[in-house]
């Protein structure tokens, strides 16, 4: 979704303000948009049924379960938490990778080729978006990390019922009840990570992020960029 959206948009973004990379950066945000409305009901199923495994035994059952207790919209209520992860996850991931790979593929035409990219060894242009993808993926995991802090909170405090002003995960004691986090809203669920576990807890988790999500965008930018070059278009960065 990410990726399609902003070739798309690319485009139409192009020459809308002098700067090319303020361009991308735009495309990024409008396509980061567009992917936030897609995983929003998704993202809230996945963790309710993380917060609570009694929740549903499938995920469309729990999506079913859901639509049918809250309706319909209900999982857009996550909207602004998902922007928060999704808008600059995207312009970390695609603006970046942009970036390095016109960075490497210049400095290695420049190191092994004269300057001259169309004489560059096939060998270095494959080396490329690898190399930019891992540059990339630390950038973006650092990024979105805080606004998927800020997702889970949201969703996860969401998921918990309401009892006479206290909140209770399935399953406790009642003594257990214990007063609720402030996560009627996306502010909300910062002031509650802050409260709880100070400004670092926006980054709690980082270094295992980086170990999944990490080898997911390197993956998926390598295979974006090879898709180009099957369907004609140059590699990324050397044009």
């Amino acid at each position: 979704v990410n990726l399609g959206s902003r070739e798309l948009k690319k485009p139409l973004f192009a020459g809308v303000t002098p700067s090319p990379v303020t361009d991308y950066l735009l495309a990024s945000v409008v396509a980061g948009g567009v992917a936030s409305v897609v995983l929003c009901p998704a993202e809230d199923v996945r963790i309710r049924q993380v917060a609570d495994p009694t929740y549903a035994d499938t995920a469309f059952g729990a999506l079913s379960r859901l639509v049918r207790e809250k309706g319909p919209l209900a999982s857009f209520g996550g909207l602004p938490a998902m922007l928060c992860k999704q808008v600059p996850y995207t312009m970390g991931k695609q603006v970046s990778f942009d970036l390095f790979c016109s960075l490497i593929f210049s400095s290695l035409a420049l190191a092994l080729a004269g300057g001259d990219g169309a004489a560059l060894d096939p060998r270095a242009k494959a080396a490329v978006p690898f190399l930019a993808a891992c540059l990339t993926s630390v950038i973006a995991c650092v990024l979105s990390h805080p606004g998927d802090m800020v997702l889970t909170e949201y969703f996860k405090g969401a998921s918990l019922p309401v009892v006479k002003g206290f909140s209770v995960a399935k399953g406790a004691r009642s003594s257990a009840l214990t007063k609720p986090p402030p996560v009627q809203s996306t502010l909300g669920a910062v002031r509650a990570i802050i409260a709880r576990d100070g400004p670092l807890g926006l980054f709690a988790g980082l270094k295992a992020r980086f170990l999944h999500v990490a080898a997911i965008i390197i993956v998926q930018l390598v295979v974006y960029d090879a898709i180009k070059q099957a369907l004609g278009l140059p590699s990324t960065g050397s044009h």
